[in-house]
């Protein structure tokens, strides 16, 4: 971090602190007085919004049904569920249709948006069904597991026409707006780096949650990509049979493989599934190849875990 001044005078920490201290808690979007007037001027112009939940999957799903309860411009109207149990218990719950099959909801034209909670696995079609059907979409996160079907999503979103919206929060929390007019005011000179720490401890093992405070179906193998471990291990068993020296030029080829595909997919959409699963492959498969050193006797050293 540097400054155009030498340093940085006190009253202008003194009102940075001020700042963060002030900031309000996390809202959903809402940063102004006068957005709040143009939001609300705009729904009793058009009416609420009917919503219908996708999905209860997700940990945040119930945190989500309830904003759109309690907001005054949206309305639940619809329940589907790849659960047949939990959504039928949830509709009930809320006095609101189940549609056992996805189909027939989305094809109401009474339903104006979706919110999508399914295992991020099922995001690509749900979503495009959604979009195909003309409906807005708001989805937690991760938008799809790899970029290819990111770019598929959105590509589907902007021929149909209708708004995505991808739950970041904290992109609009009390917190970060204030930070963001921090360094809109230089109150902290010029801020050439900034790192940043975010995570939750939803899986660790605690006195008050034993298992972590996550659902079982988060770590279901069928619904994350754990279910790629079982291919993964007749490629480190062939990998373990090279010689040393082909080891190590392949766990570099690898390597240096996806560091420039992570980079230039940044830049240029390749659309090219194959390419993008060989990515995910053997981005999932190098932190298992270890390279011995020193002969039969020596033992095996890792390499690096991480491309």
């Amino acid at each position: 971090m540097k400054s155009k001044n030498t340093s940085v005078t006190s009253p202008s920490r003194r009102r940075a602190l001020l700042l963060l201290a002030l900031a309000p808690p996390m809202m959903v979007g809402l940063s102004s007085a006068e957005h709040i007037s143009q939001v609300s001027s705009a729904f009793q112009q058009a009416g609420r919004l009917r919503l219908a939940m996708l999905s209860y999957w997700h940990v945040h799903a119930s945190e989500y049904a309830r904003q759109a309860l309690n907001n005054h411009g949206t309305a639940l109207a619809a329940v589907w569920d790849e659960d047949l149990e939990r959504g039928q218990k949830q509709s009930r719950a809320l006095g609101i249709p189940f549609y056992e099959h996805l189909e027939e909801l989305i094809l109401r034209p009474d339903i104006d948006g979706v919110i999508v909670d399914t295992p991020t696995t099922m995001h690509r079609d749900v979503i495009l069904a959604a979009a195909q059907a003309g409906k807005h979409i708001f989805t937690e996160k991760v938008l799809a597991p790899t970029l290819y079907v990111c770019h598929e999503i959105v590509a589907a979103v902007s021929k149909a026409n209708v708004a995505l919206m991808v739950s970041l929060p904290r992109l609009s929390s009390g917190s970060t707006l204030a930070i963001k007019e921090i360094f809109n005011q230089h109150l902290l000179g010029d801020i050439t780096q900034v790192r940043i720490r975010l995570f939750h401890d939803g899986a660790l093992k605690t006195l008050l949650f034993p298992q972590g405070w996550l659902p079982p179906a988060f770590f279901d193998p069928k619904r994350t990509q754990g279910a790629l471990h079982p291919y993964l291990k007749p490629a480190a068993d062939r990998f373990n049979e090279l010689k040393e020296e082909e080891q190590a030029i392949f766990r570099k080829d690898l390597s240096t493989f996806i560091r420039v595909y992570d980079f230039l997919s940044q830049i240029v959409p390749y659309n090219d599934p194959d390419l993008e699963r060989l990515h995910v492959y053997g981005k999932s498969l190098l932190p298992r190849l270890t390279v011995r050193r020193g002969g039969e006797g020596g033992g095996r050293t890792v390499v690096a875990l991480h491309p």
